[in-house]
């Protein structure tokens, strides 16, 4: 049977909304004032730079919704919502995690990183769900401690 050609938009359609998504699922535990980073990462020797963002809510079939950050490939930030969104990591090594400064409990919820690889289909999607707890539930460890010994004659 052939397809015409008025049939193909509605066959593309069909298609695109039964096709499997290829979303990885991380969940991250953060601490209000602290900095708290949202893992995201891509093979940037063998991709170079590519266009990243970062939204809230689940990840759309097509861009981020909800945008909070977006990059032009290694070429720096194209667009931010606060300031306190930041990549830290190496981009040129493919790690385009976000980190959020001084994490509030307002920050709470499910994050999407989309990294545009061309190509049909070819985004590499990671989803983070973030949840805050207050600073008083951090866990204690010994290497925030600074201890002075004395010694008396």
């Amino acid at each position: 049977m052939a397809v015409h050609g008025h049939c193909m938009p509605a066959l593309l359609l069909i298609l695109f909304h039964i096709m499997p998504v290829a979303v990885s699922s991380k969940m991250i535990t953060g601490f209000v004032g602290y900095n708290v980073t949202l893992p995201c990462s891509y093979d940037a020797r063998y991709y170079g730079g590519l266009h990243v963002c970062w939204g809230r809510g689940e990840i759309p079939q097509f861009g981020c919704d909800k945008e909070i950050f977006t990059t032009v490939g290694l070429y720096g930030v194209l667009w931010r919502k606060s300031h306190r969104y930041q990549l830290i990591g190496d981009q040129k090594q493919g790690d385009v995690s976000l980190t959020i400064i001084s994490a509030e409990m307002g920050d709470s919820g499910i994050y999407g990183c989309r990294v545009e690889i061309p190509g049909p289909f070819n985004d590499l999607k990671t989803q983070v769900t973030l949840t805050m707890q207050s600073k008083y539930n951090r866990p204690f460890f010994a290497s925030e401690v600074n201890i002075a010994v004395f010694f008396l004659p």
